[in-house]
């Protein structure tokens, strides 16, 4: 490589030294009068050379040629990268190009075909360059960001192989690539970006079907976090008080229309009124019947000699799930949107009251108010 590139030396400079040396150029003083107002100098001169023709310019320009031929890889690897992203269905819209023609990205080498194609007709390659430059940069300082957020969030995933990393680093790389950005291009930078955002929201409402690990997730937990811990178990002033409702709903399960039914859902509309407070909601719900637990069932596993039949304990860990999807879009329906479920699979329904009603909440974030109806008759 080291060699090629020294030949292409050697080309370049061939031609620029048979100019420079050339005894026929020849420098004609012609005055234009016309070229000039009476504003401008009184008078002026075009200078304009001549010389012969020389063919050695034409070994650059073939030099260039071959050198661009090294971008041919990146037409034939860009088709894979856009068939390696539809495919892990990331975004919906992506899905045609998942497709393949005897092992062969088609479909995707075609549109990276048309975009190169549009990208030529431009005819201006200083905005083809910028705008490329730009989605470089952005990309380097989306991946600064992600460092600096993985960092300041304590990510367990994050654990970077540099031994003195530093997340003022990845902040001077934002820093560096937001500027050289705005120095390119401002406008062209803004656009790049709005394209980002576009894209990030396209993905976060419809796309993502395949969980690939989110960093921003880590975000509400830490606010979560600190927000809990500064709440204290004090009583809370008459001024200052909301309720924190605990609602307890008896579901039943509909064999005729196989789904699951609430017995009261005035009930929900009730809460639905309450949670004008502001306050804490907790809709909760109780199953008869026993559910199997992790130690017993790595127990019965390790054992091989007991027979048990753990059916039953999986059949009520599934209904429960059932169960929570069916309150949670009971809840949407009843316009309760930020109310949280709690199935409960207990032996008998009192201790299962008493269990909800002492550790349902999480610190100084729980209910103070119980909603339920007679026990009985949930019987």
């Amino acid at each position: 490589m080291v060699f090629f590139q020294i030949i292409y030396t050697i080309l370049y400079l061939i031609p620029l030294t048979n100019t420079v040396l050339d005894d026929d150029i020849l420098y004609d003083i012609k005055w234009q009068p016309e070229l000039t107002s009476p504003i401008e100098l009184d008078n002026s001169y075009l200078f304009t050379s001549k010389r012969k023709e020389n063919y050695l310019c034409a070994l650059p320009t073939l030099q260039a040629t071959i050198s661009n031929i090294q971008n041919l890889p990146f037409l034939v690897g860009a088709p894979r990268l856009l068939q390696s992203v539809a495919k892990d269905d990331i975004m919906p819209i992506l899905k045609p190009f998942q497709s393949t023609f005897r092992d062969e990205p088609f479909k995707a080498l075609i549109f990276t075909l048309i975009l190169s194609e549009i990208s030529v007709l431009i005819a201006n390659f200083d905005i083809v360059t910028t705008m490329v430059s730009e989605f470089f940069l952005m990309c380097y300082l989306s991946v600064n960001l992600v460092c600096i957020l993985q960092t300041l969030l304590h990510e367990p995933s994050w654990r970077p192989r540099f031994r003195f990393y530093h997340w003022l680093l990845s902040l001077l790389g934002v820093i560096v690539c937001m500027t050289i950005m705005l120095i390119s291009s401002w406008y062209i930078a803004l656009i790049s970006l709005a394209i980002g955002v576009i894209v990030y929201i396209y993905i976060w409402y419809a796309g993502a079907n395949k969980e690939w690990g989110e960093g921003l997730k880590g975000l509400p937990m830490s606010i979560a976090h600190v927000a809990l811990s500064r709440l204290d178990d004090r009583p809370m002033h008459t001024k200052n008080f909301r309720p924190q409702i605990l609602a307890f709903i008896k579901c039943i399960y509909n064999e005729n229309q196989h789904r699951w039914m609430i017995e009261h859902e005035k009930v929900l509309d009730l809460l639905s009124q309450l949670k004008a407070g502001k306050g804490l909601i907790i809709v909760a719900t109780i199953i008869q019947g026993l559910i199997c637990c992790f130690m017993l069932i790595l127990f019965l596993e390790t054992n091989k000699k007991m027979r048990f039949n753990l059916g039953k304990y999986d059949e009520k860990r599934d209904i429960a799930e059932q169960l929570r999807h069916y309150l949670k879009e009971q809840m949407i329906t009843h316009k309760i949107l930020n109310g949280f479920i709690d199935v409960l699979v207990a032996n008998d329904v009192y201790d299962g009251i008493n269990s909800l009603m002492q550790i349902s909440g999480v610190g100084g974030f729980r209910p103070n108010t119980v909603q339920k109806r007679r026990v009985y008759f949930w019987n």
